[in-house]
């Protein structure tokens, strides 16, 4: 799975759906390390892990700039310092247009902003227009620099039409539930 993932992200972002329980946060937590140390010949990876289970939808903006300027440190100072309800989405984008500067001056190659979001369906509660700006977020010029892989017990594809925000932008990938009965029957030795 974390090879699936490692080859799809320089791509395409990715959608891990899957039951609560069935390791979708592990997974996330697991990958930013090893995207961390990952040797890609054309892109550094610079994972971000961040958690949007209970964010109300006016901190949305704001909680990812937290995240991101908190997480890569050297990142430059930013309009986020007034971090709120009346940070948006284009104080976000300028912030990810500021980060992406300063971490292509520090990488030899392109650099590549992965965020890796739990919860992402905690959208399914906010206005259809917040979700349509957060999509807006991957196109056009931070493109190329940005991708996600996020975590959902489901998300709402209600609009199963192009106009959707989640129209054709995952790569969607099922994590099944497992039996931890049967992983520990299949740990026991077994008689002779």
């Amino acid at each position: 799975l974390i090879q699936r993932i490692l080859s799809t992200i320089p791509n395409n972002s990715i959608l891990l759906c899957g039951i609560p329980g069935c390791g979708k946060t592990p997974i996330l937590l697991h990958l930013k390390g090893r995207l961390a140390a990952h040797e890609d010949p054309g892109m550094t990876f610079f994972p971000v892990y961040i958690d949007l289970r209970g964010v109300p939808e006016d901190l949305l903006f704001a909680t990812v700039a937290d995240a991101v300027l908190g997480q890569l440190a050297f990142a430059p100072p930013s309009k986020a310092a007034r971090f709120g309800s009346d940070y948006g989405h284009r104080d976000l984008a300028s912030d990810f247009r500021s980060v992406i500067r300063a971490l292509a001056e520090s990488s030899p190659r392109q650099p590549r902003l992965v965020l890796l979001i739990d919860g992402i369906d905690e959208l399914n509660n906010y206005h259809p227009r917040t979700t349509q700006r957060v999509r807006s977020l991957f196109m056009a010029s931070l493109a190329e620099n940005l991708v996600m892989v996020a975590s959902a017990v489901e998300i709402d594809k209600h609009w199963e039409q192009e106009g959707s925000p989640w129209y054709n932008f995952f790569e969607e990938i099922e994590i099944p539930a497992f039996d931890l009965e049967k992983d520990d029957r299949d740990r026991m030795p077994r008689d002779g």
